[in-house]
């Protein structure tokens, strides 16, 4: 099934009309849309029911921590993703600066601190696609770093990411929500090389099916350049 085979699918499902795309998707397709309760954000998705339902409890923490996250919608039929396409409220805001995102650090800490016991979003480990050389690569690059423990993270704070609304400070997009390490939560203008290291890493192992030719230009550029020890 295609991306837009689902866009449709799902707009049925939830009865909304589009109004124009959003910037912002990587790997899914967004998109501003309406219908009579007001103005949403659709999303294409590749993550499940049960990943999804992973994240309620998620944004619930998140939003007792003042990060004041969009929430996602329930479709009648108990499903938040008929069709593949997330909906939720549109948020509207100015942009964002790094300024900000070092200002939502303290927040981030508390839902570090309150997520540390939550098991592993379904779907988040690494395939068995991934060549061996691969994972045992990120495996080193994971092993690099110090503590603390495993966490939920948001996993891209970045200022496309924050939003300033009237009720203040706005992380949105929890796509990429998964129970890692806390570092992958610090700026990333203010990230070590062993960190930058493994998101890279990170990136050519989560991307190895869905994007692999994408992945497969990123681990030769990572081999490619220099970087911490292996």
């Amino acid at each position: 099934m295609t991306q837009d085979v689902d866009l449709r699918a799902g707009l049925a499902h939830w009865g909304v009309s589009v109004l124009r795309p959003l910037p912002g998707g990587h790997r899914n397709h967004v998109f501003l849309v309406e219908s009579a309760e007001g103005r949403f954000v659709a999303k294409t998705t590749r993550h499940s029911e049960a990943a999804l339902r992973w994240l309620m409890p998620v944004l619930a923490v998140a939003a007792r921590c003042g990060l004041n996250p969009p929430v996602l919608c329930e479709g009648s039929d108990g499903r938040f993703a008929p069709g593949g396409v997330t909906l939720e409220p549109f948020m509207p805001g100015e942009p964002a600066t790094w300024s900000d995102v070092l200002d939502l650090q303290p927040r981030l800490r508390r839902l570090h601190a309150a997520l540390s016991s939550v098991r592993a979003r379904p779907g988040q480990g690494i395939g068995t696609e991934v060549p061996r050389a691969h994972r045992v690569a990120l495996a080193r690059a994971y092993g690099r770093l110090p503590g603390p423990a495993f966490t939920v993270v948001h996993g891209d704070v970045t200022p496309s990411n924050v939003l300033r609304t009237a009720d203040g400070l706005s992380l949105i997009d929890w796509d990429e929500a998964r129970r890692d390490h806390p570092a992958f939560d610090t700026p990333i203008p203010w990230q070590s090389a062993s960190v930058l290291n493994l998101r890279l890493r990170r990136e050519v192992a989560s991307g190895w099916q869905v994007e692999p030719h994408y992945a497969r230009t990123l681990a030769r550029r990572i081999k490619a350049r220099p970087g911490p020890a292996e």
